[in-house]
C-alpha cells in the first residue's frame, strides 16, 4: 500500500509530480521552459491550458 502522506513529503515526488503535469502542457504550445520569462507568462499558459479541454484533459 502506497503511503501518500510519506510520499508528498518527498521533494523529488513533488518535482516529477508537477514536471508530469507541466511538461506536457508546454510540450502542446511548442514552448521550452526558458520561453517562461515573467510571472505572466506562466500564468497565462497555466490559463490557456485550463480553458482548453483537450489539453486539460
Amino acid at each position: 500500500m502506497i503511503n501518500w502522506k510519506i510520499r508528498f513529503k518527498n521533494p523529488v515526488f513533488l518535482a516529477q509530480l508537477f514536471l508530469a503535469f507541466f511538461a506536457p502542457i508546454l510540450g502542446y504550445y511548442g514552448l521550452t521552459a526558458q520561453d517562461l520569462t515573467t510571472w505572466g507568462s506562466v500564468f497565462n499558459l497555466l490559463v490557456g491550458a485550463y480553458s482548453n479541454p483537450y489539453v486539460l484533459l
